[in-house]
This record gives C-alpha cells, sequence and structure tokens, in this order.
C-alpha cells in the first residue's frame, strides 16, 4: 500500500504540528473556492463514467463533512466543471443515518469509522472499506482498492449506493 499510514497524517507521518494542521484548514475554510478546485482522481473518474453510462439507471447523491464557505455550492461547481453533471450535494458527517434514512443497498468509504457507523445503523446496507494504510486496524467483511471496485455488484443488481471519498465525501447512487 501507497500512502498515508493514519487518517490523522499529517501529523503522525510528516511531521506536521497540530498548530500547522488547524492553520491549514483554517485557510481551506476560509477559501472561497478550495473544494471547487480539486483535481478529479483517476479511480472516481473511472466510476463517474460508468455512471454516465448509466445514469437513466439511478440517481447520484454526493455526501460529504466538508466545512468553509459554500461547500455544497463548490462542490456542486466542482462537478459541473469536472463532470459536466452535478449530483445532488448533502452535507453531513453521519453516514450512517443517511445510508439509513435513504435504505441504501451499498455504501463506499475509505474511513473504517464510518463503515462501522454505517453497518451499526444500516444493517441491510453491504459496506466496502477502500483498502488504505490508514485503515488496517478495521475489521470488516469487504476490503476494495479501488473505488470502481464494487462496480460489478452494482451492475448485477438494482442498487441504492452511498460511496464515500477521501476526506469526508461521499456518493450515493440509488436505481
Amino acid at each position: 500500500h501507497n500512502g498515508p499510514t493514519s487518517w490523522h497524517w499529517p501529523t503522525d507521518s510528516c511531521g506536521y504540528t497540530k498548530e500547522h494542521t488547524k492553520e491549514a484548514w483554517k485557510r481551506i475554510n476560509a477559501s472561497r473556492d478550495f473544494w471547487a478546485n480539486l483535481d478529479v482522481t483517476d479511480d472516481f473518474g473511472r466510476f463517474y463514467d460508468w455512471y454516465w453510462d448509466h445514469k437513466q439507471d439511478h440517481e447520484l447523491y454526493f455526501v460529504t463533512s466538508r466545512s468553509g464557505m459554500n461547500p455544497k455550492q463548490q462542490t456542486e461547481k466542482w462537478f459541473r466543471h469536472n463532470l459536466g453533471h452535478q449530483p445532488t450535494v448533502l452535507i453531513s458527517d453521519q453516514k450512517g443515518m443517511v445510508a439509513a434514512a435513504l435504505h441504501l443497498d451499498y455504501y463506499v468509504d475509505d474511513k473504517g469509522e464510518n463503515i462501522i457507523d454505517v453497518q451499526r445503523q444500516s444493517p441491510s446496507t453491504k459496506a466496502y472499506l477502500i483498502d488504505k494504510q490508514y485503515n488496517q486496524h478495521v475489521n470488516v467483511l469487504n476490503r476494495i482498492d479501488k473505488l470502481s471496485g464494487f462496480l460489478y455488484d452494482v451492475n448485477m443488481q438494482q442498487t441504492k449506493v452511498l460511496i464515500h471519498g477521501i476526506g469526508g465525501e461521499g456518493l450515493m447512487l440509488r436505481r
């Protein structure tokens, strides 16, 4: 595995102090365009290509716990600019509650605590953990290497999916 070994990687792995991290988040939260200007990852691009081919069968939601100035609007702008389509963007750090409320079939996340929350609050939702160095301590049934790794199951069944990506954001796909 490559990448951070801890969810709190700036302080745990890179030598940044808590004060440095706090200052970075202060700047992110004060930015009018930080979330709107993020790059598209290859894996997310592959997922979105799949979604674009199947959008007539699904509703797409993006759930994020992003903070700062208008994170919902910045995220919507990011989708429109980078992917030409805007899903419904929801702001919530309660992924289990959201999965239960929407009766989702699938949930995908890289943060183990969110997987556990979904399993606890929405036991019928099949949760996948994207395998990262920082989540090796989490004991779950379904680990995948990449976001696109669960698409076989999605293609095989009618689905409602919440996909949570790195940094507190998530996608929901409902058929």
